[in-house]
This record gives structure tokens, sequence and C-alpha cells, in this order.
């Protein structure tokens, strides 16, 4: 009588196949705990997305080019480490990946540089643009001149 086996072991971590199960969005840590400061970063907040599925469900590649461009564009950790300026970040950056995923076409692309007008910049001294102050840690002259590319 033959026996087959069901179990191989133990799971080792880090293979390609288990990539994207840990690339799921986490949600907002207590911020009570000090070590809980570490975790808010661009990477957890926003995981890296994979290009060449986005071409496959049919996003156009400069339009997926441009997602990478926004999101790389953006500091990978807020310049203060008090607790406002952490969740003055993550709510940001969460706003911004929500609407650039939005994005599918060349005509979103055109329309993100409107949004962050109407919601993060007011314009002083007829031509200089100001960062509102709870987006001051996120939105730079590099995340302004990526998103008004076409």
């Amino acid at each position: 009588m033959e026996k087959t086996i069901k179990d191989f072991g133990m799971k080792i971590e880090g293979a390609r196949k288990n990539k994207d199960k840990k690339k799921q969005e986490k949600i907002i840590p207590e911020l009570k705990n000090p070590g809980n400061f570490l975790l808010i970063c661009r990477d957890n907040i926003w995981p890296e997305t994979n290009g060449e599925k986005l071409i496959a469900s049919g996003i156009p590649q400069g339009v997926a080019y441009w997602r990478e461009e926004i999101r790389k564009a953006i500091p990978s950790h807020p310049a203060n480490a008090d607790e406002v300026s952490m969740i003055n970040y993550f709510n940001t950056v969460s706003e911004l990946r929500d609407q650039v995923n939005q994005v599918n076409g060349a005509a979103g692309v055109d329309s993100f540089f409107h949004y962050l007008q109407q919601n993060y910049l007011s314009v002083s001294n007829h031509q200089d643009m100001d960062v509102a102050g709870s987006a001051k840690d996120v939105i730079s002259k590099k995340l302004l001149k990526i998103s008004k590319t076409n």
C-alpha cells in the first residue's frame, strides 16, 4: 500500500508567487507606540505596481509609466516624526494613490494636475503656488512637474 505525501514541509517566504500577496494595502497602525511610526512610509501605503499587469489589463503603457513616476515622486517618509505629520502624510498619500489608480487614459493624466490645484495648492503673489499645510511633506516640485506632463 502506497502513501501519498501531502505536506512538503515548512513554507519558505520570498517566492515570486507570494510577492503579490504581501503587497496588500495596510491599515494605518495605532500611533501610540513609537515603533509604529516606522511603518508610515510610501511603500506600505502605496505598494509598487506591476506595470506588465496594468498594460495587460488595458491601460496604455504611457499611463502605467506615469502612474509609477507619480508614486516615485512622493517622498518615501514624512519629513517630521510627530503624530500630526504622520497622519497628514498617510491621508495625503492615500488620497493621491486613489486618484492615480483611477487614471486609465490620457484624459485622466491631464486632469490630475487640476485635482492637485483644487485640493492641495493655492495661488499667491500672482504666480507662486503654495502647498496646503496638510500636504507639505508630500507634494513637491518634482511631483508637480510630473503631474503636468502629457
